[in-house]
C-alpha cells in the first residue's frame, strides 16, 4: 500500500501534492464527523432508557449544571437538538468535501492527461515506429481514469481505517470480550479475502489493459481502413478480432464486479454473525439483558459505520491489485520525458516563451533575462535568425532502426546546395525516406553528423524546423475546412487568408477552391474523403508553402497518383524550381528530370548520378 502512495507522490506536481494533503485532512475531519454523529446516538439511547439519568450519571450532572437544566425531559430535548445540529452540519460539510474531492480528482486527471499529451507530442519520432495507437488511447483515457479511481479509493481507505480504529477502541472499552471476538473474525475474513482475491484481480487487471488496447486498436483500424475493408469484403475479419478482445474485456470487468461485491457480503455476514454469537454466549451465561442494552446499541451504531468502512477498506485493497497496472503504465509513459529529444523540444518551447516575454518587457529582472539569453545561446544558438545560405551536409552517416542491428545507411555522405533541386531515387526499401527523415531531424543517426551551413542540426533543431516544409506520400487531413488544413496547426484567429490563397495558387488549387460554394470554409471530411487524391496532395503542397519555408521535401508525393494527376502535380512542383531548395524522393527518374542533382540510394550507400 505504501508503495502505491509513493508512486502517486512521484506522479503529482508540487501543487497537486499540497492539494492532496489538504484533501486528506478534509476527508479525515469528515470521517470524524461521521463517527461523532454515530457516537451521539448511543448516549441518546441511554437517556431514553434511563428515567433518572441526571441523578445517576456524574458527567450528565455536570453538563446539566453548566446549562442550568433541571429535568430529564429538558436534557433529552437538548440532546435531540444537538444531534440534529450535528447531523445537519455533518451532511453540509460532507457535501463540501465531495465538491473538493471531485474538483481535485477531475482537474488532476485532466492535468495528467495534458502531461501525457505533451509527452506524446514531444517524444522523438522513433518512439512511434513501434508505438500502438490503441495503447496510447487506452493510457490517455482508461489508465489515467483508473489511476485516479485507485487514488480516490486509497484516500477513502486511509480515512476509513483511522475511523474504524477509533470505533473499535470505543466499543472495546464498552465490551472487551465482544469486541475481541468480532475483531478477530473480521480480521481473518479480510485476510482470506486479500489472499484469494488480490492475485485474481491483478490478473484480471492485466487482461483488462490488454483487451482494452486491442479493442481500441481494431476500432481505429476499422475506421481508418473502412474503404479497403468494404471493397475487399473483410468486415468479418475485423468483426471477429474486435469481438474476441471485447469478450475478454467484458469477462475481466465481470470478474471485477463479482470480486468487488463478494467481500462486502462476507464482511457483513462475519460481523453480524460474530456479534450475535457473542450476544448469545452472554445471554446463555446468565447476563442481564437490561445491562446489555447500551453495549448492543453501541455495537449496532458501530456496525452501521464499521461494516461500510470494512467494505470500502476491502474494496480499496482489491482495487490496488486491479488498477495498479494502470498507474504503472501512466508513470512509465510520463518517464518518456527523460528522452533527450523531449528535453530539447521543451527547451525550444521555453525559449519561444522567453522571447515573447522579453519583447513585452515582462521579465522580472535583468538577471533573469541574461540567464535565459545565455541558456538560449548555449542550447540553440540564435533561435530566431536562421537563414540558409550555403548547404545542408550529411557527413559519415550510419543508421539502423530500433530493435534491429541491420544497417539501413552506412557511412554515407551527401550535400544539398541551397537554391538547387535535388532528386533522390532508389528501389522500395533502399532507405530513401530514412535519408530524408535524418535530414528532417526526425531520426538520430548512430554515427555521423548533419550540418546546416556548418552548424550541427541537433544543436539548432528549432531553427531548422522554421526553415523547412514537408510533403509526404499520404497527406494527413484534419476533419475541418480547407483553410484549417492549409494553415495547419494555427489558431483560426491567427490564420492569414491572403497567405492561404497564395499558397493554394502556388499549388495550383486556388481556382478550384474559389469555385466551391463555401470556398476556404469547405469541409473536406475525415481523412479528406471528399477530395480526390490529387487535390489532397495539392493541399499538402499548399500547407508546406504557407509558412514560406526555404527548403521543401517531397517524400514520394506523387507515387500514389495516376499518371495524369502525377503530371499535373509535377507541374506544380516544377514551378518551384529556382525559387525554393527542393529535395524530391521518387521511384522513377522521369519524376526528377528537372532536378539539378540526383542521388541514388542503394545497399546502404548514396551515389551521385547527376
Amino acid at each position: 500500500m505504501w508503495l502505491v502512495f509513493r508512486k502517486f507522490y512521484k506522479l503529482f506536481s508540487r501543487k497537486q501534492k499540497k492539494q492532496l494533503i489538504i484533501l486528506f485532512f478534509l476527508m479525515l475531519f469528515g470521517a470524524f464527523l461521521e463517527v461523532l454523529g454515530v457516537s451521539l446516538i448511543v448516549p441518546l439511547v441511554s437517556v431514553i432508557m434511563q428515567e433518572n439519568v441526571i441523578q445517576n450519571n456524574k458527567v450528565v450532572q455536570c453538563i446539566c449544571a453548566l446549562l442550568h437544566i433541571r429535568s430529564n425531559k429538558t436534557f433529552l430535548i437538548v440532546c435531540i437538538l444537538v444531534l440534529i445540529f450535528v447531523f445537519i452540519f455533518k451532511d453540509l460539510y460532507l457535501m463540501f468535501e465531495i465538491y473538493v474531492q471531485n474538483r481535485f480528482i477531475y482537474n488532476g486527471r485532466f492535468q495528467i492527461q495534458q502531461r501525457l499529451m505533451n509527452t506524446y507530442l514531444d517524444c522523438g519520432y522513433e518512439y512511434y515506429l513501434n508505438a500502438s495507437s490503441g495503447e496510447i488511447v487506452r493510457i490517455m483515457q482508461q489508465d489515467v481514469k483508473n489511476a485516479f479511481l485507485l487514488l480516490f479509493n486509497l484516500l477513502n481507505f486511509t480515512t476509513e481505517l483511522i475511523v474504524s480504529l477509533v470505533l473499535v477502541i470505543a466499543v472495546f472499552v464498552i465490551n472487551p470480550l465482544m469486541s475481541m471476538l468480532v475483531g478477530i473474525v473480521l480480521a481473518l475474513t479480510m485476510l482470506v479475502i486479500a489472499k484469494v482475491a488480490k492475485p485474481m484481480l491483478h490478473r484480471q487487471g492485466e487482461i483488462l489493459q490488454e483487451s482494452s488496447e486491442q479493442t481500441n486498436k481494431w476500432l481505429i483500424q476499422m475506421v481508418n481502413g473502412i474503404k479497403e475493408i468494404m471493397v475487399g469484403n473483410k468486415q468479418e475479419f475485423f468483426r471477429e478480432n474486435f469481438n474476441y478482445h471485447g469478450k475478454r474485456l467484458v469477462r475481466a470487468e465481470r470478474w471485477n464486479g463479482l470480486l468487488g461485491n463478494v467481500p462486502r457480503l462476507l464482511i457483513e455476514m462475519a460481523s453480524i454473525v460474530s456479534m450475535l454469537f457473542a450476544l448469545l454466549v452472554a445471554v446463555m451465561s446468565g447476563a442481564e439483558v437490561s445491562k446489555l442494552v447500551p453495549a448492543i446499541a453501541a455495537f449496532a451504531m458501530a456496525a452501521l459505520k464499521l461494516m461500510p468502512s470494512a467494505n470500502r477498506i476491502s474494496s480499496a485493497l482489491n482495487l490496488v491489485a486491479y488498477y495498479e497496472p494502470s498507474l504503472n503504465n501512466v508513470l512509465e509513459n510520463l518517464d518518456l520525458f527523460d528522452d533527450e529529444n523531449i528535453k530539447m523540444n521543451s527547451v525550444v518551447k521555453e525559449m519561444k516563451k522567453t522571447f515573447v516575454r522579453e519583447k513585452r518587457g515582462n521579465l522580472e529582472t535583468s538577471a533573469e533575462i541574461k540567464s535565459m539569453q545565455q541558456t538560449e545561446k548555449k542550447v540553440l544558438g540564435n533561435f530566431y535568425n536562421m537563414t540558409l545560405q550555403h548547404q545542408v551536409e550529411l557527413k559519415n552517416i550510419s543508421y539502423h532502426y530500433p530493435d534491429t542491428k541491420q544497417m539501413v545507411l552506412q557511412n554515407v555522405d551527401m550535400v544539398i546546395p541551397i537554391g538547387k533541386s535535388i532528386g533522390i531515387v532508389g528501389v522500395s526499401g533502399s532507405g530513401k525516406t530514412t535519408v530524408v527523415d535524418i535530414i528532417l531531424g526526425l531520426l538520430n543517426p548512430q554515427s555521423g553528423e548533419v550540418l546546416i551551413d556548418g552548424m550541427l542540426l541537433k544543436e539548432n533543431y528549432g531553427q531548422w524546423l522554421s526553415c523547412i516544409g514537408y510533403i509526404p506520400q499520404m497527406i494527413f487531413m484534419l476533419d475541418d475546412t480547407i483553410r484549417a488544413n492549409v494553415a495547419f496547426g494555427i489558431s483560426p484567429e491567427k490564420v492569414e487568408e491572403e497567405k492561404v490563397l497564395k499558397a493554394l495558387e502556388e499549388a495550383q488549387l486556388r481556382d478550384f477552391v474559389e469555385k466551391l460554394p463555401d470556398g476556404l470554409d469547405t469541409r473536406i471530411g475525415e481523412r479528406g474523403i471528399r477530395l480526390s487524391g490529387g487535390q489532397r496532395q495539392r493541399i499538402g503542397i499548399a500547407r508546406a508553402l504557407y509558412p514560406h519555408p526555404e527548403l521543401l521535401f517531397f517524400d514520394e508525393a506523387t507515387s500514389a497518383l495516376d499518371m495524369e494527376t502525377e503530371t499535373a502535380i509535377m507541374e506544380s512542383i516544377n514551378r518551384l524550381h529556382g525559387r525554393k531548395t527542393l529535395v524530391i524522393i521518387a521511384h522513377r527518374l522521369a519524376t526528377i528530370a528537372e532536378c539539378d542533382m540526383v542521388y541514388r540510394v542503394e545497399n546502404g550507400r548514396i551515389v551521385r548520378e547527376k
